[in-house]
C-alpha cells in the first residue's frame, strides 16, 4: 500500500473515531435530559388518553390506540428501563393516538363554538318570541292566521332547539335559526294586519285595544272607539247635571206661586 493510501486510511479512521465520540457526547446528553423528556411525554399522553376516552368511548380503534398508550406509560415508569427507549416509545404511542383524535377533536371544536353561539342566541330569540306573543295576544281581533301560524313554528322551533342543546348543539343552532326566522316573518305580518285594521278602521292601536277589549288606553283617549264611548257619558253626565240644576231653579218659583195662591183663595173665603 502506497504512502497515499495509507495516508486516506488514516484520515477516515480518525474521521470514524471523531464521529463515535460525538455520538457518545450526544448520548450521554440525550440521557442526561431523558428523565424530563420522558416527564414531559408522559404528561402530553396522559392528557390524549382523557381526551380519547371522553371524546370517543366507543370508537374501536381509538379504544385500541388508548389501551396501547396506557401500556406505554406504565412501562415508561417503570424502574430500570431504557430510558431513550422509553422516550421513544411514547412519541409513537402518543403520535398514534394524536392521529385518531385529530377528526374527532375537530368535530368536539365545532360543537363547542356552536353551543357558545347557541347560548348566545338563546336568550334573544326567546325574548322576540315572548314579545311578539304578547303583541299578537294584545291585538286579537286585528292580527289574523297567518301570522299566528308562523309564531307557532316559531315557538315549536325554539322549543326543538332547547331540547338539543346538550345532544347536538350544531343541529339545535340551526333550528334555533329557523325559529329567529319564524318570528320575524310572525312579527311582519302581525304588524300588517293591525295597520290594515287601523286603516280600515280609521283607530290608532290603543283604540283598537281600548274600543274591543276594555283597555285602559283605549278608554281614555280623545277620538276612536275608547274616545267616542267615554266622550258620550261625560256629555250624558253633563246634560243631566244641567237639568237637575234647572230643576232646582225653577222649584221656588213654583212654591212661591203656590203659597200666593194659597192665600188668595184663603183671602176669598
Amino acid at each position: 500500500m502506497g504512502a497515499s493510501a495509507r495516508a486516506k486510511a488514516a484520515e477516515a479512521a480518525v474521521g470514524q473515531a471523531a464521529t463515535l465520540l460525538d455520538a457518545i457526547d450526544r448520548a450521554d446528553a440525550d440521557l442526561a435530559a431523558a428523565p424530563a423528556r420522558i416527564a414531559e411525554r408522559v404528561t402530553s399522553l396522559t392528557a390524549d388518553v382523557a381526551d380519547a376516552q371522553r371524546l370517543a368511548p366507543q370508537d374501536p380503534s381509538i379504544t385500541q390506540a388508548t389501551t396501547t398508550a396506557q401500556e406505554t406509560l406504565a412501562s415508561a415508569q417503570a424502574t430500570g428501563r431504557d430510558p431513550l427507549a422509553a422516550v421513544a416509545a411514547l412519541q409513537n404511542a402518543e403520535a398514534t393516538l394524536d392521529e385518531l383524535l385529530a377528526p374527532v377533536r375537530a368535530a368536539a371544536e365545532e360543537a363547542e363554538k356552536a353551543r357558545i353561539a347557541l347560548t348566545e342566541s338563546l336568550g334573544r330569540v326567546t325574548s322576540r318570541v315572548r314579545a311578539v306573543s304578547d303583541f299578537v295576544e294584545t291585538r286579537r281581533g286585528a292580527v289574523g292566521a297567518e301570522a299566528r301560524t308562523r309564531l307557532s313554528e316559531a315557538a315549536r322551533h325554539l322549543d326543538r332547539a332547547q331540547q338539543t342543546l346538550q345532544s347536538d348543539p350544531a343541529g339545535a343552532l340551526a333550528v334555533l335559526r329557523q325559529a329567529e326566522a319564524y318570528v320575524d316573518e310572525a312579527e311582519r305580518l302581525a304588524r300588517t294586519d293591525v295597520d290594515r285594521y287601523e286603516s280600515r278602521t280609521g283607530s290608532s292601536d290603543s283604540m283598537v285595544l281600548g274600543g274591543i277589549f276594555g283597555g285602559g288606553s283605549g278608554s281614555s283617549s280623545s277620538g276612536g272607539w275608547g274616545g267616542g264611548w267615554g266622550g258620550g257619558s261625560r256629555s250624558r253626565s253633563r246634560s243631566s247635571s244641567s237639568r237637575r240644576s234647572s230643576s232646582r231653579r225653577s222649584s221656588p218659583s213654583r212654591r212661591s206661586g203656590g203659597s200666593r195662591g194659597g192665600r188668595s183663595r184663603g183671602g176669598r173665603f
